[in-house]
């Protein structure tokens, strides 16, 4: 309300506060985006350990999945209760989703591997197909091993900018 007095001067009252509301996300980006993302990219390097080792590839692969759900776990823990999901959980679920992706891979090589032996013995193939088959495991799995990299990278293009803003 406007109140004009004698001498021409005019009083405003006016009342109210300013919050500015700052984000810290230094902590999440070392804490679990980097480290979650490392080991994404870590888990890639089974896919150039050869098939036959098994021990190896599924050492790397359970220990990593393991190492990720553990980091989830610990995320949601020390998140505040929300209704819905929030960036970091669609990061993290994503990021598990990729090395179990890479663990179903793994078993989808040795399973083909595994039917490719029965369909060998049973028509008593020469060496030389044999040889075919390798050939097309390892064609199996160079093509893992350029697919995952790229659905990653979509992910991250696409995640990125929708999470920041």
């Amino acid at each position: 309300m406007d109140l004009v007095y004698g001498n021409g001067f005019v009083n405003y009252s006016l009342t109210g506060f300013e919050m500015t509301l700052t984000r810290y996300s230094r902590k999440y980006f070392v804490n679990y985006y980097l480290p979650s993302g490392l080991i994404v990219v870590g888990s890639w390097v089974s896919f150039f350990i050869p098939p036959e080792v098994v021990p190896g590839r599924m050492g790397l692969l359970v220990t990593t999945f393991l190492v990720l759900v553990n980091i989830f776990n610990t995320v949601i823990n020390n998140s505040p209760n929300t209704e819905g999901v929030t960036a970091m959980g669609i990061w993290m679920m994503t990021c598990v989703i990729f090395v179990f992706g890479a663990l179903m891979a793994y078993a989808v090589l040795l399973l083909k591997k595994k039917l490719l032996m029965q369909q060998e013995v049973k028509s008593m193939s020469s060496p030389k197909t044999g040889h075919w088959h390798g050939d097309q495991l390892t064609y199996i799995d160079t093509a893992f091993s350029y697919a995952f990299p790229a659905l990653f990278l979509l992910f991250n293009i696409v995640y990125w900018p929708v999470s920041l803003s």
